[in-house]
């Protein structure tokens, strides 16, 4: 029963205050009853396969992502840490239906509902903020630097080249209205789209992922709309000088600048020429990133269940890509392979940053 119906209750005379202890008492049990949800009665295999990390990282990722042992909802259900944890990671594995997972949690489809909802607002909020700009506290300038050299031991012309950026379309669910269907329809791929600027760095940790942005808009303009010249030119490690600054490298998309540069476009010589083949096989691990976030959590690879207005795509995208990065901390990545550069810890790269509320 509500609380506040039994506060109302009470206020009445229907129910006095011993009475009203005793059912309030009674509604947290009937809110807090075990599903039949028991990480132990699971494989490590089965947890590879339904939540993407073993079960020994699960209980690192609820650490890390400072997950309590018992969470509150909004809407006054409670769930254990871990529980919520595994619900988030199944539900954005695989556009699991609801009644899916009402087998596999024990509870009903409206808790699970809200009590992911709430799991994924929380890890957005708290740590998916990091995501919007290149100044991180676990990226410093003996980072970049030893970026830099992994990128030119790959055949890069360019030394002071630290990451590759790139944008990626989302396909949604058509909207509803007119303006809306117009503004995210884009005539290169016939579909509705989101769109997003992500920034890969030899590690494997996608390390920016911006928007979304209306699908019908440029690469270039999402760049410019979104901050990262800005940060990147008043940081005082990425651009300690003008001459010694670190810079990311773009396809065609994207106009030269000292922060991001791209290829030679006109009047190329064939030495230029040649460091432009050079730059578009590297530039591809941004590809293989994007990549990994559609395989390991393929829940936004379904239009059909990305509904603009209804449900928070932005959060959706930017808690998985969050979650990959947590992923290439754990085990690695084909990128960091390739430019065989180890990823930060788990702790590292999400410790020691302030929330989005701060």
């Amino acid at each position: 029963m509500d609380k506040k119906l039994l506060v109302a209750m009470c206020e009445e005379g229907d129910i006095d205050e011993e009475e009203l202890v005793h059912l309030s008492q009674l509604s947290e049990q009937a809110k807090m009853r075990p599903g039949d949800f028991d990480l132990d009665t699971i494989s490590n295999q089965v947890c590879l396969e339904d939540f993407r990390f073993s079960k020994s990282q699960l209980f690192l990722l609820q650490h890390a992502l400072e997950i309590p042992d018992i969470m509150y909802t909004d809407s006054h259900h409670i769930i254990p840490g871990m529980e919520a944890l595994c619900l988030l990671l199944k539900r954005l594995a695989f556009p699991n239906r609801l009644c899916d997972l009402e087998k596999i949690f024990g509870r009903n489809r409206t808790v699970l509902s809200r009590c992911f909802n709430h799991t994924l607002k929380y890890v957005h909020d708290k740590f998916c903020g990091r995501l919007e700009t290149p100044v991180q506290p676990w990226i410093d300038a003996d980072t970049l630097e030893l970026w830099a050299q992994a990128v030119s031991r790959k055949g890069s012309p360019y030394d002071r080249c630290v990451g590759f950026i790139d944008g990626t379309n989302i396909e949604i669910c058509r909207p509803s209205d007119y303006a809306t269907q117009k503004i995210c329809y884009t005539g290169y791929k016939k579909e509705h789209d989101l769109k997003y600027t992500g920034v890969m760095a030899p590690c494997g940790i996608m390390f920016i992922m911006c928007g979304p942005e209306p699908g019908s808009f440029h690469d270039a303009k999402l760049l410019y709309r979104s901050q990262i010249l800005t940060q990147l030119r008043e940081s005082p490690i990425w651009t300690p000088t003008l001459e010694s600054g670190f810079y990311l490298y773009g396809d065609q998309a994207y106009k030269s600048t000292p922060q991001v540069i791209g290829p030679i476009r006109f009047n190329a010589s064939p030495l230029e020429l040649a460091c432009n083949a050079a730059m578009k096989t590297l530039r591809v691990s941004v590809e293989w990133g994007f990549g990994k976030i559609g395989t390991l959590f393929a829940f936004n690879n379904y239009p059909e269940d990305l509904k603009l207005g209804v449900q928070p795509l932005g959060m959706y995208f930017k808690v998985s890509t969050l979650l990959t990065n947590c992923h290439t901390c754990l085990n690695g990545s084909q990128t960091s392979n390739h430019f065989s550069v180890e990823p930060p810890t788990l702790l590292q790269y999400l410790e020691n940053y302030p929330t989005d509320d701060n």
